[in-house]
């Protein structure tokens, strides 16, 4: 395909994604809890276990070296969403209240692999993106909402070092919405307070740095270290029909990718991923409202998340993808809130790629969310969800014929 064409196919993946960025931005609302492990198609179809076999657009996120590995003078982009109903699940007093939303989670990545160089684009939600609303919380008057979603638009260049070794580094710009209805305390004697806040707008910044080696022709090692992002929105805060201004600021935490490639035949690729998520540096999260301070304790922890995939190609059209992944809830105990049920999880995904056209494949793969039932006192906490996950990928001609 002349490099023209390519252009224009660029060009009609941005322009769709766009369009549908916007519907999805207006029409859906934005989730608790702060990391967002649904990223890429490769990266949900296969379990997150990208960091050492990622080879497309996507590392722009999950490994900046991986761009290194986009075919020499080609064009690598996908377009993709998750859609998910949540399932959220909290009971005490003798109530179990429940909150059914759905969320749809959009993303696009870019990328053109040079001789030694390679460049990539990527705009999705790293953190956040879905939330809670429950309706009369505890047999009250009142609605327990919460939502939040933090994008990212993240530039990001690697090098090739030599057949072996290959490094990358990302830059992202974070923009972040939180907004709530209503407060909760979970004390010895629970109370709804009515209130509304929000808060919106450029949160802040962050960079990652990648590494792939290959020290063997099937195997494949990979890391990414990602740095802490200092994040401050001002907002308001609306109690008694009073609407004063306020600012919110945390820092989420630095976190260290760990991942394994093997590549037994041209058909089969298995990836194995381990991430440390420090969040137990994130103690406190702060609010100033008219010069007042007040802090709230996260009761944070540090995390992992755990990853295993594999990519088998049936034949030159067809390729089955799945995976499974553990994700350790950063909230212990005394912290788990029903506003985002931070539990542990275990994920199972499996799914399909179909090339329909030499150039455009389309993935579609189903995910089940399984959450580990968390108990503090009285009160008990669940989660259990599917997505739906679907989206295409590009990449130039010759690497697909």
């Amino acid at each position: 395909m002349a490099e023209g064409a390519h252009t224009v196919l660029i060009k009609v993946f941005i322009s769709i994604f766009l369009a549908y960025f916007i519907i999805s931005y207006s029409n859906n609302v934005y989730g608790g809890g702060f990391d967002n492990t649904g990223l890429g198609l490769q990266g949900m179809c296969m379990g997150n276990a990208l960091t050492a076999i990622v080879d497309d657009s996507s590392s722009v996120y999950y490994n900046p070296a991986g761009l290194t590995l986009i075919p020499k003078d080609s064009w690598s982009a996908e377009l993709y969403s998750s859609i998910t109903p949540s399932n959220f699940q909290f009971s005490d007093n003798g109530i179990t209240d429940k909150s059914h939303e759905l969320f749809i989670v959009p993303g696009i990545f870019l990328a053109r692999r040079y001789d030694k160089s390679a460049f990539g684009l990527g705009l999705y939600i790293p953190y956040a993106g879905g939330g809670t609303a429950y309706d009369n919380f505890q047999h009250t008057d009142l609605d327990l909402e919460s939502f939040a979603a933090w994008f990212a638009l993240t530039p990001a260049f690697a090098y090739r070092l030599g057949e072996k070794v290959a490094l990358g580094i990302g830059v992202s710009l974070y923009y972040g919405q939180i907004e709530n209805e209503n407060l909760y305390f979970p004390g010895a004697t629970p109370c709804v307070l009515p209130m509304k806040s929000k808060y919106d707008g450029i949160a802040g910044y962050g960079g990652h740095i990648g590494l792939m080696y290959k020290p063997y022709s099937k195997v494949r090692f990979g890391l990414t270290a990602r740095s802490q992002i200092p994040i401050k929105m001002d907002g308001w805060v609306k109690t008694a029909g009073v609407r004063k201004d306020s600012e919110v600021e945390m820092t989420f935490p630095s976190s260290f990718d760990f991942g394994l490639g093997y590549f037994p035949n041209q058909k089969i690729t298995i990836g194995l991923s381990c991430s440390y998520r420090l969040w137990g540096h994130m103690d406190e999260i702060d609010f100033k409202t008219e010069h007042i301070q007040n802090s709230e304790k996260t009761y944070y922890n540090n995390s992992w998340l755990t990853g295993i995939g594999i990519d088998y190609k049936i034949d030159s059209k067809y390729a089955l993808k799945g995976g499974f992944k553990y994700i350790e809830g950063a909230t212990k105990e005394k912290g788990i809130h029903p506003s985002s049920n931070d539990l542990d999880f275990l994920a199972s995904v499996i799914g399909i790629g179909c090339k329909i056209t030499k150039s455009i494949e389309l993935n579609i793969a189903f995910m089940y969310v399984y959450g580990f039932e968390e108990s503090y006192g009285s009160k008990k906490y669940d989660e259990d969800q599917p997505s739906l996950i679907f989206g295409f990928r590009y990449i130039s001609n010759h690497l697909l014929e």
